[in-house]
């Protein structure tokens, strides 16, 4: 019975010979062999290829291969504790995306957090005309909205954006892991700007 895949290869049949050729059967092996070349798994970027008797597999690398991607903080905060007290220090890892370029003062410097259960750290940019003038780290012991509620029914003043929270063991945990930028919107017919993760 004939097979219904077509042979790709050009291996043709293998089939028992009363006085097979030596020469026609040395290449089809050649031909097989090209073919289990071409379908071989060849080691990359990204990955582990491991082969044992049982079969062949791959070890993707982390942030390397499938449909996730590497993990990255615009904002990195670091925690440690002297003299039984909390610091906290932030340092910018990639581009902060803002109309003006404003640069962000309290990065790279430790400052003390009063941590009792949470301590949010968050981005504040302070609004006139609905440009960022100014932009700072703040940390504060209660969360704390996108929006100063004071801003609702007026011309907005400041806009923020939480970048992580740190407990009271001093453990960590980031809430931007993309990119940063603003976003005009509209908040009860005001023009707003919102500092959002891409």
């Amino acid at each position: 019975m004939a097979s219904e895949k077509p042979d790709s290869f050009q291996c043709g049949p293998f089939e028992v010979a009363r006085n097979p050729n030596v020469s026609q059967f040395v290449e089809k092996l050649n031909r097989l062999r090209e073919a289990l070349d071409a379908c071989r798994i060849q080691p990359g970027v990204g990955y582990d290829v491991n082969r044992s008797s049982g079969g062949t597999t791959l070890s993707i690398k982390k942030g390397q291969g499938g449909n996730q991607a590497e993990e990255m903080h615009p904002f990195k905060i670091y925690v440690r504790k002297k003299d039984k007290k909390w610091e906290a220090k932030i340092q910018k890892e990639s581009a902060f995306y803002s109309p003006s370029e404003t640069e962000i003062t309290g990065l790279d410097e430790w400052s003390e957090i009063g941590v009792k259960d949470l301590c949010q750290i968050y981005l504040e940019a302070k609004i006139s005309s609905h440009e960022i003038q100014s932009a700072k780290i703040n940390f504060t012991g209660e969360s704390t909205s996108l929006i100063d509620p004071a801003d609702g029914a007026a011309e907005q003043t400041a806009t923020r954006i939480p970048l992580g929270t740190v407990s009271k063991d001093g453990t960590i945990v980031q809430n931007v892991r993309t990119n940063v930028r603003t976003n005009l919107s509209c908040l009860n017919g005001f023009a707003y700007l919102l500092i959002v993760p891409l």
